[in-house]
Order: structure tokens, then sequence, then C-alpha cells
């Protein structure tokens, strides 16, 4: 269960920094590689990509209407769980 909290944690925050660009962003061309990067790690496209090659991702993604894989958010029942369990 503990490796579990960590992979919804992350996720939370790579849809938490995503969301945040998405909100603030007018021309998806005109992002930083930072914004990018945050938008892609949010659909799980590795951070170690080539910069080029997370344009051509992201183009694909905003084109097909992908959306992000959905997880399950870490709640405070979960974490009540897992502090039982330890």
């Amino acid at each position: 269960m503990k490796e579990e909290e960590k992979v919804r944690l992350a996720m939370m925050v790579k849809e938490e920094k995503a969301m945040k660009v998405l909100s603030s962003a007018k021309l998806i061309l005109s992002l930083t590689v930072s914004k990018v990067t945050a938008l892609l790690l949010w659909h799980n496209v590795p951070k170690d990509s080539k910069s080029g090659e997370k344009g051509k991702r992201q183009e694909m993604i905003v084109k097909s209407g992908a959306s992000p894989l959905s997880y399950l958010k870490w709640t405070e029942e979960d974490e009540a769980i897992l502090r039982k369990l330890e």
C-alpha cells in the first residue's frame, strides 16, 4: 500500500501542475519547455524525451483529444488505512 501511496500522490502532483499550466495557457505552441513537460508528465510521457519530440507528442495529444490516464486520488481514508497497517 505504501507504493500505491507514492504512485497516487505523484499523479496528483502531476495533475495539479498540468491543470495550472492549462488554466494559464492561451496557446499550446507558446508554452515553455517546462510547461510542456508538465503536461506530458500528466499523460505519462517520459520526462527524458527530447525537446522536439515533446512538442510533437503534445501536438498529437491535443489533436487526438486524449485524456490523461485516470487514477484514484490519495485520500484521508487511504492514509488512515495505511497507518493502521503500519
